[in-house]
C-alpha cells in the first residue's frame, strides 16, 4: 500500500498531523510575507497577486512547506570503519501548498510523464520595507513522481537531475553582505559551490 504525503509529514513538517496555523494565513503586503514561494519554468504553472519593486514574483504562489533531503549510502561498523558503497541518494523533495490552477498541470505532468524544466522554492521576508530572498533552492529536469490532495490542500514530490541551494546574508539595516551555494549534478557528478551556483540568489 502506497504511504501518503500527508501521513508522511503531517500538515507542519513534524510528522503528527497538526495543524500550523501561521504557515496557512498568509497575506500579501507590508504587514505579512509568505516566507516560502514556489514558481516553475516550461511550464510555468505558478502565479500570485504579489507586488514588489525589488522582485518579481507575479509567477511564484506560496507554498506551506516542502521538505528536501539528500543521504550517502555510509554506516560504521563494530571496529569503526566505514561500509557501504558511499552512493549519493537524493530523496524526492515534497511540496505543500494550497490547491489552484497548478493543481490539474501537475497531474498531467504526472500521468504524462512530461518533464518540467525547473522548480525553483524561495524563502523571502521583509528587510527594511523590501522583500528580499534569503535562500533560493532550484531544481532543474524534474519529473512528478506522486500527487496527492486532502480537502484545499495538495502535495507533491518530484525527482530532479540538479540542484542548486543558495543562502544570502543581510546585515540588520537589510544591507546584503554576499552569499553562500552548492550546486550537484546527480548524472555527471559536478559540483559547484561559486559563479553558476551563487549566480540564482545574486542575480
Amino acid at each position: 500500500m502506497s504511504q501518503s504525503l500527508f501521513g508522511v509529514f503531517g500538515n507542519n513538517g513534524s510528522g503528527d498531523g497538526s495543524k500550523d496555523d501561521n504557515s496557512l494565513n498568509l497575506t500579501f503586503g507590508s504587514s505579512k510575507t509568505p516566507q516560502l514561494l514556489i514558481t516553475s519554468r516550461s511550464p510555468s504553472m505558478f502565479s500570485s497577486a504579489i507586488k514588489t519593486d525589488a522582485l518579481a514574483l507575479s509567477d511564484h504562489t506560496p507554498i506551506i512547506k516542502f521538505r528536501n533531503a539528500v543521504s550517502r549510502n555510509l554506516t560504521v561498523d563494530s571496529s569503526d570503519h566505514l561500509t557501504g558503497d558511499g552512493t549519493i541518494l537524493a530523496q524526492s523533495p515534497v511540496i505543500f501548498m494550497k490547491n489552484g490552477e497548478w493543481g490539474p498541470m501537475l497531474q498531467e505532468c504526472l500521468i504524462q510523464g512530461s518533464p518540467i524544466e525547473s522548480f525553483q522554492i524561495k524563502r523571502i521576508a521583509t528587510l527594511d520595507k523590501e522583500i528580499r530572498q534569503l535562500q533560493v533552492t532550484e531544481y532543474i529536469n524534474c519529473f512528478i513522481t506522486k500527487y496527492e490532495q486532502i480537502g484545499d490542500e495538495i502535495s507533491f514530490a518530484f525527482a530532479y537531475h540538479q540542484m542548486t541551494d543558495a543562502i544570502a546574508k543581510f546585515l540588520p539595516d537589510g544591507t546584503k553582505k554576499g552569499s553562500s551555494a552548492y550546486q550537484f549534478n546527480y548524472g555527471t557528478f559536478h559540483n559547484d559551490n561559486d559563479g553558476a551556483a551563487k549566480s540564482i540568489i545574486d542575480s
